[in-house]
């Protein structure tokens, strides 16, 4: 789907702190086709305000293999979520490549 979440308090707070304290959240779905989208819809805003990334259209595994990648990099935790929503090897078709 569009990366729609729950917004309750508890998981709210949970991932704010996860974030502040360094933590990397990734945003993605199993559907198909489509891409997740922070922001689209409401369920979605309070996460993208949280620090929550958009997988974008990669799959899952992509996910899993792209973090790994870029976490054995050692670069900064910016740097790697600004590299994580680029296209590097083709897992990511709809990159805004900057």
């Amino acid at each position: 789907g569009a990366g729609n979440t729950p917004t309750d308090d508890r998981f709210m707070d949970f991932l704010e702190n996860y974030i502040s304290f360094g933590g990397i959240v990734v945003n993605t779905t199993q559907c198909l086709s489509g891409e997740v989208e922070l922001g689209k819809y409401d369920a979605s805003n309070a996460i993208k305000k949280a620090g929550v990334i958009s997988a974008g259209d990669m799959t899952t595994e992509s996910v899993v293999c792209k973090l790994m990648y870029l976490l054995g990099t050692g670069k900064e935790k910016m740097e790697i979520e600004d590299l994580f929503q680029k296209n590097i090897v083709g897992e990511l078709t709809n990159a805004k490549n900057h």
